[in-house]
């Protein structure tokens, strides 16, 4: 009869819908961190704060109020289309996204890369974007890393991150989320460092953000004082990227 009674679950469990970042319902005592580090570092004081993104709701034909600031976590399936319709109908915003695939060229990547736990029991690595920091290409974040840690704890208990080890004129998320953790203050400007889709000989890695001798010489002094690098083999840059990075020397 056991036998019988765990087949039957497991044939019902094959209809029972699955976890998706599109499905990560965001605890309140999550939003409340975000929320308060948003007020805190971004001009919000007085402003609406809009959640356009719930089951059913439609962000294109939501009613904005003027002067709001949207601050939610939308589906991650069509972020690039998200973040594309805010910037060009001029909508601040400070959205989750995806830890390790946000960065972008018009706007800030807020890089905390926290694993979240969502409502719907998913755990998934998070940081921020946002166009709202000026001419602050990306960043670490240490008070929201400490923020989303107190929350995660009434939550559940917190898990370590994996590292990888990047060619040093290569800014990876990962590295920006290890200074988070350890507390350090960093970020580069736009005139420092370019986003890329394929720095290395690996397209695996997705994004990246290359930048300037001078910024990288900044970059490894906080990797210095955030954590010892992880004993890996050192990727190459390619050809184009030598060349951006040469660019980005001129100025």
């Amino acid at each position: 009869m056991a036998k019988k009674n765990i087949d039957y679950e497991d044939f019902v469990d094959k209809f029972k819908p699955k976890k998706t970042t599109d499905d990560c319902y965001t605890p309140p005592v999550v939003y409340d961190a975000v929320l308060d580090w948003a007020r805190r570092h971004l001009d919000i004081a007085g402003r609406p704060v809009v959640r356009p993104f719930y089951p059913g709701g439609d962000y294109e034909h939501y009613d904005y109020p003027t002067g709001c600031i949207v601050i939610d976590n939308p589906p991650f399936s069509i972020f690039t289309k998200i973040v594309d319709f805010y910037n060009k109908h001029g909508i601040n915003y400070l959205l989750f996204a995806p830890g390790l695939t946000s960065m972008r060229a018009d706007c800030t990547l807020v890089a905390c890369g926290y694993s979240v736990t969502y409502e719907n029991g998913a755990r998934v690595g998070t940081s921020f974007v946002t166009n709202m920091l000026g001419d602050c290409l990306c960043c670490s974040a240490p008070e929201l890393y400490r923020a989303l840690d107190t929350a995660e704890k009434q939550i559940r208990p917190l898990n370590k991150l994996r590292k990888l080890s990047f060619p040093d004129n290569v800014l990876r998320t990962s590295s920006l989320h290890t200074m988070s953790k350890a507390g350090i203050d960093f970020r580069i400007g736009k005139d420092e460092g370019c986003v890329v889709s394929k720095a290395c000989q690996f397209k695996e890695f997705g994004y990246s953000t290359l930048l300037s001798d001078k910024a990288t010489e900044r970059k490894l002094a906080a990797e210095k004082l955030a954590a010892e690098k992880l004993a890996a083999e050192k990727l190459e840059l390619n050809a184009r990227s030598l060349g951006l990075i040469a660019l980005l020397n001129k100025k």
